[in-house]
């Protein structure tokens, strides 16, 4: 029985799946721990390996005409190249590597050219021509990640630092306090510098819990959608020439329909015929694309 194998290696776990070469997914296996291998490199070695053994003992890799892994941090770590061969020595099946956003590029557009607009802890719009990677944003939260859950955290505590300076007695204040359990602004902030990023980045749901009272926390999450629509209309005027397909994916745009009206409204003032597309199925998927696609060249 003939098969794809599919890794999508992210940052909190890693998730594979066995793909018969028509489409039917036989075997699904989830692996907690990072995936990334700018963040620990023999971990996701470590739980790659034992992924694709598990594979073997049950459906044996001499069905697999290839496996396709998609890898958080492939794209900046200078140890890329070196996993990909030590990876690759271990297993006699041809293996394709790519980022982890690459692989959900070839998932949610099932292997069609287009965009990908991904907001979830942080954000990054990509595009995808045949072979052709192209990106916009994606820079990290110091220098980007506009229109994420931590840029949502991020213009949401600038309003309340405000409020505090100018002494304000906000409701808002009071409201986003009370939800944080903090009896003081500068109790927050103690927090928020004692934090990891995606602690940060959590906080987004409080000000959507607010969104419905406040106004305050409502213009945050409009002005950071349309922060994610600016850098993806500017990836659709690198094409004006092509009708493009704008998959959307990552927690906050697919879980906030607020925040998702207001992005595909704000694309859509550029490009009208915009149409955007999204799927449930998990990105380790994208390998049958992948697969495919390369298949019939």
């Amino acid at each position: 029985m003939s098969c794809v194998i599919g890794i999508d290696s992210g940052g909190t776990h890693i998730v594979g799946q066995a793909i018969r070469v028509d489409g039917q997914v036989i075997g699904k296996y989830d692996i907690s721990g990072t995936g990334n291998i700018v963040v620990d490199y023999d971990g996701t070695m470590r739980r790659i390996t034992g992924l694709i053994n598990k594979i073997d003992k049950q459906f044996s890799l001499k069905s697999c005409k290839k496996i396709v892994i998609g890898i958080a941090g492939f794209e900046t770590s200078s140890q890329a190249e070196k996993f990909q061969q030590e990876l690759s020595d271990q297993f006699n099946v041809p293996m394709i590597f790519m980022t982890d956003v690459a692989l959900g590029l070839w998932n949610v557009l099932a292997g069609k050219d287009g965009i990908l607009a991904l907001s979830g802890t942080g954000s990054v719009i990509f595009a995808k021509f045949g072979d052709s990677i192209d990106r916009v944003g994606g820079w990290g939260y110091l220098l980007g990640d506009e229109g994420s859950a931590y840029d949502i955290t991020r213009r949401t505590l600038k309003i309340l630092a405000a409020d505090v300076d100018k002494k304000v007695n906000s409701d808002f204040v009071s409201a986003y306090l009370h939800l944080v359990k903090k009896n003081k602004f500068r109790d927050l902030v103690s927090k928020i510098y004692s934090s990891n990023r995606k602690e940060i980045a959590s906080l987004a749901l409080v000000t959507v819990k607010l969104a419905d009272k406040y106004p305050e926390a409502k213009e945050v999450i409009k002005q950071s959608a349309i922060s994610l629509a600016d850098q993806t209309v500017l990836m659709l005027k690198r094409y004006p020439d092509k009708t493009l397909l704008i998959g959307e994916s990552g927690s906050v745009l697919l879980n906030n329909n607020y925040y998702r009206k207001i992005f595909e409204d704000t694309v859509k003032s550029f490009k009208a015929d915009a149409e955007f597309v999204t799927t449930k199925r998990n990105n380790s998927y994208g390998a049958y694309y992948y697969y495919k696609n390369k298949e019939n060249l």
